[in-house]
Protein backbone atom coordinates (compact mmCIF):
# COMPACT_ATOMS: atom_id res chain seq x y z
CA UNK A 1 0.00 0.00 0.00
CA UNK A 2 3.15 2.11 1.01
CA UNK A 3 4.39 2.13 -2.67
CA UNK A 4 1.02 2.54 -4.10
CA UNK A 5 0.65 5.74 -2.64
CA UNK A 6 4.37 6.86 -2.37
CA UNK A 7 3.65 9.34 -5.22
CA UNK A 8 5.99 8.26 -7.86
CA UNK A 9 5.79 6.86 -11.06
CA UNK A 10 6.35 3.24 -11.02
CA UNK A 11 5.20 0.18 -13.38
CA UNK A 12 3.63 -2.50 -10.59
CA UNK A 13 4.15 -5.17 -13.29
CA UNK A 14 7.53 -4.80 -12.28
CA UNK A 15 7.69 -4.61 -8.51
CA UNK A 16 9.25 -7.58 -6.92
CA UNK A 17 8.19 -8.06 -3.00
CA UNK A 18 10.83 -9.83 -0.76
CA UNK A 19 10.59 -11.47 3.36
CA UNK A 20 13.80 -12.44 4.17
CA UNK A 21 14.19 -14.86 0.95
CA UNK A 22 10.14 -15.69 0.37
CA UNK A 23 9.76 -13.96 -2.98
CA UNK A 24 6.27 -13.01 -2.43
CA UNK A 25 5.34 -11.07 -4.96
CA UNK A 26 6.81 -11.13 -8.70
CA UNK A 27 6.57 -9.17 -11.69
CA UNK A 28 3.62 -7.47 -9.81
CA UNK A 29 1.30 -10.89 -8.84
CA UNK A 30 1.20 -12.73 -5.78
CA UNK A 31 3.46 -15.65 -6.00
CA UNK A 32 1.43 -18.48 -4.63
CA UNK A 33 -0.67 -18.82 -0.72
CA UNK A 34 2.20 -21.26 0.17
CA UNK A 35 4.87 -17.72 -0.27
CA UNK A 36 2.05 -16.21 1.73
CA UNK A 37 2.21 -18.08 4.49
CA UNK A 38 6.22 -18.54 4.82
CA UNK A 39 6.34 -14.96 4.74
CA UNK A 40 3.87 -14.46 7.42
CA UNK A 41 6.05 -17.14 9.38
CA UNK A 42 9.02 -14.68 8.57
CA UNK A 43 7.11 -12.04 9.95
CA UNK A 44 6.54 -13.29 12.93
CA UNK A 45 10.24 -13.45 13.90
CA UNK A 46 11.54 -10.37 16.20
CA UNK A 47 13.38 -8.79 13.09
CA UNK A 48 13.33 -10.08 9.34
CA UNK A 49 14.05 -8.08 5.93
CA UNK A 50 11.53 -6.52 3.63
CA UNK A 51 12.38 -5.94 0.33
CA UNK A 52 10.41 -4.13 -2.78
CA UNK A 53 12.32 -4.56 -6.25
CA UNK A 54 11.05 -1.65 -8.78
CA UNK A 55 12.99 -3.32 -11.81
CA UNK A 56 13.73 0.14 -12.53
CA UNK A 57 17.48 0.82 -12.20
CA UNK A 58 20.65 0.54 -9.76
CA UNK A 59 19.02 3.08 -7.29
CA UNK A 60 18.68 1.70 -3.55
CA UNK A 61 18.07 2.68 0.08
CA UNK A 62 17.66 1.48 3.45
CA UNK A 63 15.62 1.86 6.19
CA UNK A 64 15.34 0.17 9.74
CA UNK A 65 12.03 -0.04 11.25
CA UNK A 66 10.37 -0.58 14.81
CA UNK A 67 7.14 -1.95 15.56
CA UNK A 68 6.59 -0.29 18.80
CA UNK A 69 3.95 -2.68 21.20
CA UNK A 70 1.00 -2.01 23.58
CA UNK A 71 3.22 -3.52 26.02
CA UNK A 72 6.83 -1.11 25.00
CA UNK A 73 4.65 2.76 24.68
CA UNK A 74 2.65 0.83 28.68
CA UNK A 75 6.10 0.24 30.04
CA UNK A 76 7.98 3.80 28.95
CA UNK A 77 4.65 6.35 29.66
CA UNK A 78 4.89 5.04 33.50
CA UNK A 79 7.72 7.61 34.02
CA UNK A 80 9.22 10.63 33.33
CA UNK A 81 12.67 11.37 32.87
Amino acid sequence: MAVGNAGIDFDPHRIRVTVDEVALVEEGSAVSPEASRKARKAMRKDAFTLRVGFGEGPGGAHRITSDLTEAYIRFNSAYTS
